[in-house]
């Protein structure tokens, strides 16, 4: 886990996962915040735009090109820092 924090707004996360997708190239950074009674999960994601947003990792896995827990490898998000 790195926690990574906007520099705009002070909000902190903390990150436990990298998604790429494969089409878009969007990337999506898994946060720790999931809602087991539904699957849902929390991501940054960083696009044509960034955003903090919920999804349903099932509804992407067909989708996914790069998976990583090694978050040491991935810049941070723009506008994003990496914060210990």
């Amino acid at each position: 886990m790195r926690r990574m924090k906007d520099v705009k707004t002070g909000t902190i996360i903390n990150v436990v996962e990298f998604v790429m997708l494969k089409h878009s190239c969007w990337e999506y950074y898994i946060t720790d915040q999931r809602d087991d009674s539904d699957g849902s999960i929390e991501i940054l994601a960083y696009g044509d735009e960034v955003e903090l947003a919920i999804i349903y990792l099932s509804d992407i896995k067909s989708q996914i090109l790069y998976r990583s827990k090694d978050l040491k490898q991935f810049m941070p998000v723009p506008g994003w820092k990496w914060i210990k």
